[in-house]
Parts: structure tokens; sequence; C-alpha cells
């Protein structure tokens, strides 16, 4: 989860981090976060041979997603809550 926020702030796509990372952390409780770093697609290389000929790449791998189970966001915001509030 860190690391998708992170990756949103790096990009540019955060304006304000608190809210931000409280939403997100709001949204994984709730069992709605689905992480985004990593699950990005790179576009098919094309390789070319001689003038004419074309050829794709091979698919690239794409990691099955899967939900944190509500106990453990659970778990992770009262560590949270202890640390830092």
């Amino acid at each position: 989860m860190l690391d998708d926020v992170a990756n949103r702030i790096r990009l540019g796509e955060v304006r304000n981090v608190i809210a931000y990372l409280l939403g997100t952390l709001k949204r994984a409780r709730n069992g709605q976060f689905n992480a985004t770093v990593g699950s990005a697609v790179a576009a098919v290389p094309v390789l070319t041979l001689g003038k004419s000929k074309k050829i794709m790449a091979a698919s690239v791998y794409k990691p099955e997603q899967k939900r944190a189970a509500p106990e453990s966001i659970s778990k992770l915001m009262a560590e949270i809550r202890a640390a830092y509030l």
C-alpha cells in the first residue's frame, strides 16, 4: 500500500499527501483498495527484422493481484494508530 502511495506521489498525482494516505488507509480497511504498483502493463516491444517484417515480443507477465484480508488491514490500522496517534 505504501509503495502505491509513494509511486503516485512520485508521479505528481497527489497534491495533499496526508489526506491521500488517510483516504487510502480507509479504502484498505473497507476492502476497497487495489494496488496499482506493478500492475501497469508495459508496452509490448516490436522487433524489426529488415525493412518490412515486424514481430511482436512475448507477452509481459502480469502477476495476479490479491486483496488484503480485512483482519490484516484492521491490525495494520491499529499499529499505525498506536505508533502515530
